[in-house]
């Protein structure tokens, strides 16, 4: 099955370069790029995709916000979040989200390609730093810090007056 996909980042270069690599790959049939969420939505409004790589900072609109959205409005499609961001700082909240997979924008080529053929599947792509990170969640207790227990938007606001 050739994967139709969807690239979700607002630097230019980052999609060119992401673009690139996955229309290299024999399992990709269709690359699109969109830069911020309007042009995201209006992509998948427009044409049917397998699965979305979408970068977690988006500029104006935060990147696990818009995949809220896709959740309730496309919920067979396959999510990948790409970040810059370490994965103890957004991976279990974009997973529990519902996202498919969540990346450092470090990570091999080959390996996010596994993802989204994971995602446009509907299964889970679990690196082992995330695996760690969901064992330490299940072996936590209630008593977690207050922060951990916001919703995304109030820890947006708490990361802004922090």
């Amino acid at each position: 099955m050739a994967l139709n996909l969807l690239i979700v980042d607002d630097h230019l270069i980052i999609r060119r370069g992401l673009a690139r690599i996955l229309e290299e790959d024999p399992r990709v049939a269709l690359v699109h790029e969109a830069a911020d969420a309007p042009s995201a939505l209006r992509a998948l409004r427009q044409a049917r995709y397998d699965a979305m790589v979408l970068d977690v900072a988006l500029g104006e609109r935060d990147g696990l916000d818009v995949l809220k959205t896709v959740r309730a409005d496309y919920p067979a499609l396959g999510v990948v979040m790409l970040s810059v961001y370490p994965e103890t700082q957004f991976a279990v909240r974009a997973l529990r989200t519902g996202a498919h997979a969540y990346l450092n924008k470090g990570c091999d080529p080959d390996e996010l390609l596994a993802a989204l053929a994971n995602a446009a599947a509907g299964k889970m792509y679990v690196t082992p730093a995330v695996a760690e990170l969901l064992a330490r969640q299940l072996d936590r207790k209630d008593d977690a810090a207050p922060h951990k227990h916001l919703s995304e938007r109030e820890f947006q606001v708490f990361l802004k007056l922090a």
